[in-house]
């Protein structure tokens, strides 16, 4: 089975080249069809997407029989049925990528901005209202969408143990304008890993601090205490820890990740006794 970063080529190639001709040819011939029967299935990506008939993965990748696992339900959301597909794929039949592959002008997207659906869609637009929040940017909000149903598969633990072995989820997002593709992979992976990290920096020294604090009885701090504190300070007071709080708030940070630094009561508290 090839792995995900050459998965990943061979899609955005197959997306180039749907994107330059105006007819679509596969081998759908019976040896083909025979080949497959016999042998199984090997696909190369495992794609969830949107059941909107504008969005077909297999035409918008170049793909033929056997290449993608492919799951479809209205706003490429994720629930235990979709999960239990996602870990199949990924456990039984080796597929080393995830895409989440949600597009422009999605309906159950503008659903979620513009109504309040009542019914069964109202589970699917419950789940998008959760995943943009106050958003109502079309693309935007897509976006938002992909990232949330990426942090529902990574909450697997099966998914976490293919991942610690070479699987990687990424996002990406369709233009039905155009037909192209676009992979969040790089901007929103590197994004989080440095606010993951920038949260760990800062509660490993909100930490040392609360450990000072049960241990010494002298209210007055000593000068690593205060350079400590200097850098909580300038954390909280900076942009970066309102958007930190705020991915807090929207539930876009690991479940184990320590949040202590970002309990507005706690470190204001801390800056205010001994700050002043």
């Amino acid at each position: 089975m090839i792995s995900a970063e050459e998965a990943i080529e061979k899609l955005k190639e197959g997306n180039r080249l749907y994107t330059s001709i105006d007819t679509f040819q596969s081998d759908i011939s019976a040896q083909t069809l025979e080949h497959f029967a016999k042998n199984g299935q090997e696909p190369y990506a495992i794609i969830i997407s949107c059941s909107d008939s504008r969005v077909i993965p297999e035409r918008v990748f170049h793909a033929a029989i056997g290449d993608l696992f492919t799951i479809r339900v209205a706003g490429n959301v994720i629930d235990d049925h979709q999960l239990g597909s996602i870990e199949y794929a990924a456990g039984h039949l080796g597929t080393n990528l995830i895409v989440v592959l949600g597009h422009t002008g999605c309906g159950a997207v503008a659903a979620a901005i513009h109504h309040d659906p009542s019914g069964f869609i109202k589970y699917i637009t419950d789940e998008i209202k959760q995943a943009i929040g106050e958003e109502t940017d079309d693309y935007k909000a897509a976006v938002l969408n992909v990232r949330q149903s990426i942090r529902h598969i990574e909450d697997s633990l099966e998914i976490q143990k293919d991942e610690a072995k070479g699987l990687k989820v990424v996002g990406a997002i369709y233009r039905i304008e155009d037909g192209t593709v676009e992979f969040l992979e790089e901007e929103s992976d590197t994004a989080k890993q440095t606010q993951i990290r920038r949260i760990r920096e800062m509660e490993a020294i909100f930490d040392r601090v609360q450990e000072w604090l049960k241990k010494t009885e002298d209210p007055v701090p000593n000068a690593e205490i205060r350079e400590l504190l200097g850098k909580l300070s300038e954390y909280y007071e900076s942009p970066l820890w309102k958007e930190d709080f705020a991915a807090d708030e929207a539930g876009k940070l690991p479940k184990d990740l320590k949040r202590g630094v970002l309990s507005e009561d706690g470190i204001y508290n801390l800056l205010e006794n001994y700050m002043k």
